[in-house]
């Protein structure tokens, strides 16, 4: 029975020591820092979730401030702002110019690692002092298709819209779609087009083609005010019988002046220009504005002997 319980005692002693010396380990042992999860994460090549309340400057918050060394290729950005939330993952290799929303560089240590915008939830971005509210989807490449959505794009012109959507594949051109409120240029609120179309009947279908200058008048109205004379096409409806080319041409007799270097020609026997001599439009002279007064003149009616008959001729404008 004695050595029974000295056999306890040395046991509790026993348990009772492991368990002192269990905590002590604990207490000596530090906490795992972010350093150190970094340096795991680089070592299992897993990416890194982190979170920004700035795009650039550096400064604390910044998407920028990270230095790249501790930059791992997919790590993911969300920057969050009053602007809206931005979602950015890490591109190693990128190398891109470094624009300050769609590709970010490290400030430090950056080599070809980049901050490639992937998603955007505007509340209300804007990319230059200009574009109040307003998002501007730049492509990395000419090739790429450029997007914009906002007001006053680029302050000259008479898109100065109070809103505007633009595509193009150049930035800062070719307007697709556009609306005018309470525009000054426009005086109403209207939708426009990249292009617009005016077709005319020049002749009734069973009137023969002679000669002669205005043959043909249109009057320019708002919607076209400010743009520029892009292509033109013309169609008989009965063809020439060995005669000569049909040669038409555009004249402006607001500002009396040529809008075609070469004229819209049909060809003997056929219906439509599209298979003679392409036209050749004046850059000159192509532009329209509200109010001018725009003539059809027939150069050529394209007949010794038997000349068409029914004439049509479309015009194409589009904005500049």
């Amino acid at each position: 029975m004695k050595y029974l319980k000295i056999l306890v005692l040395t046991l509790l002693v026993i348990a009772v020591g492991f368990n002192i010396y269990q905590n002590y380990i604990k207490d000596k042992t530090p906490e795992p820092t972010r350093e150190y999860y970094q340096q795991l994460a680089e070592k299992s090549g897993a990416s890194i979730i982190r979170g920004f309340t700035a795009l650039t400057g550096g400064g604390t918050g910044a998407i920028d401030k990270i230095d790249g060394d501790l930059l791992n290729d997919g790590d993911v950005g969300i920057v969050v702002t009053d602007a809206g939330a931005y979602f950015y993952t890490l591109d190693a290799t990128s190398g891109g110019s470094d624009d300050g929303l769609n590709i970010i560089a490290p400030d430090t240590n950056p080599g070809t690692k980049r901050w490639v915008l992937t998603t955007l939830f505007g509340v209300g971005v804007s990319t230059s002092a200009q574009d109040d509210a307003a998002v501007d989807y730049a492509p990395d490449t000419a090739s790429e298709t450029h997007y914009y959505t906002g007001p006053n794009h680029d302050s000259v012109g008479d898109d100065n819209d109070n809103f505007e959507i633009r595509r193009s594949a150049t930035p800062g051109t070719n307007v697709d779609y556009r609306v005018n409120r309470s525009s000054a240029a426009y005086r109403a609120d209207k939708l426009t087009q990249d292009y617009e179309e005016v077709q005319m009947a020049i002749f009734d279908w069973d009137t023969t083609i002679t000669e002669g200058n205005g043959k043909f008048y249109f009057h320019v109205g708002q919607k076209l005010h400010g743009m520029n004379l892009s292509y033109a096409h013309a169609e008989v409806i009965t063809v020439s019988d060995n005669g000569g080319t049909t040669d038409i041409y555009v004249y402006n007799y607001t500002d009396s002046v040529e809008m075609l270097t070469s004229p819209i020609q049909i060809d003997d026997e056929e219906y439509g220009s599209d298979t003679g001599t392409p036209v050749t439009i004046n850059t000159s002279t192509d532009d329209v504005a509200e109010n001018d007064i725009i003539g059809i003149d027939i150069d050529a009616d394209g007949g010794t002997s038997t000349p068409p008959k029914g004439l049509i001729v479309t015009l194409g404008f589009s904005i500049p």
